[in-house]
């Protein structure tokens, strides 16, 4: 690849904590209202999003360390068959991460949440493999972030793979965590459609009763609704969310150098 297609600076966190404080409201992610998904937290409420996992995980790691956790659920849909609620995704509900140090350090710095590991990269189906997808790559507001290398709109006929070069080389780690976030995203929603196409689900349109039938009963966990009725669709997500974080950036560096 030839030098200059893009000038880019290389990002590099300042541990100045902003971004682990005053977190409510502040989501630069706009969802779309989607028929079937129940968002259970306002947006001038929403933190970060977590995965089940990672909710366990923390929850273990602020019992170690003394700390207070609390987590919603905010991204549910009911499922009509089994009349139960389904959470694909939690909201830390804090307004500053109880996980940062009074010296702005990171207290899970190797086992921080996927959103955390993206910081200040976030993209939404960047592995389409569409250009048009590129376009969704955005920042959020960290007053250290570098300026994206195609800050002025993704040329219409260049590569993929040239764009990821040049997010790997300004964002280094945070593209890494991008990257896993979106894999992780879509691997979740694979799931669902896998158990929607063997009819084991059956999600509701959100209308009134149904938004007071989530309201009214306990969510369950994706994770934990696959164990309990699919074991085996359970096992094989898992070994492949594994895969994904078994990826370090040496090995990324190598498969974006190969292209």
């Amino acid at each position: 690849m030839d030098k200059g297609v893009f000038d880019c600076l290389k990002f590099e966190c300042k541990m100045c904590g902003a971004c682990c404080r005053n977190m409510r409201g502040r989501t630069y992610e706009k969802h779309e209202r989607i028929p079937r998904v129940f968002m259970a937290v306002p947006p001038s409420l929403r933190t970060i999003g977590l995965f089940e996992w990672e909710v366990s995980l923390l929850e273990e790691k602020a019992k170690e360390l003394s700390l207070s956790f609390k987590a919603k659920p905010d991204i549910i849909f009911w499922d009509e068959l089994n009349k139960i609620p389904i959470v694909t995704q939690w909201n830390l509900d804090h307004d500053n991460c109880p996980f940062l140090s009074n010296e702005n350090r990171c207290r899970i710095h190797k086992q921080k949440p996927l959103i955390c590991q993206a910081y200040p990269l976030m993209a939404f189906g960047i592995l389409s493999g569409d250009i048009s997808s590129l376009t969704r790559v955005g920042l959020a507001d960290c007053p250290n972030a570098v300026p994206l290398p195609f800050a002025k709109g993704v040329p219409i006929k260049i590569k993929p793979s040239i764009v990821f070069r040049q997010l790997f080389q300004a964002y280094g780690s945070s593209f890494l965590g991008m990257l896993r976030l979106d894999i992780v995203t879509k691997l979740l929603r694979e799931s669902l459609e896998n158990l929607l196409g063997k009819g084991l689900i059956r999600p509701a349109l959100l209308k009134k009763k149904v938004v007071k039938a989530i309201l009214r009963n306990e969510p369950i966990g994706l994770l934990e609704y696959l164990r309990n009725k699919c074991p085996d669709i359970e096992r094989e997500l898992k070994e492949h969310i594994e895969s994904i974080y078994e990826v370090d950036i040496t090995f990324l560096k190598r498969l974006i150098e190969e292209g």
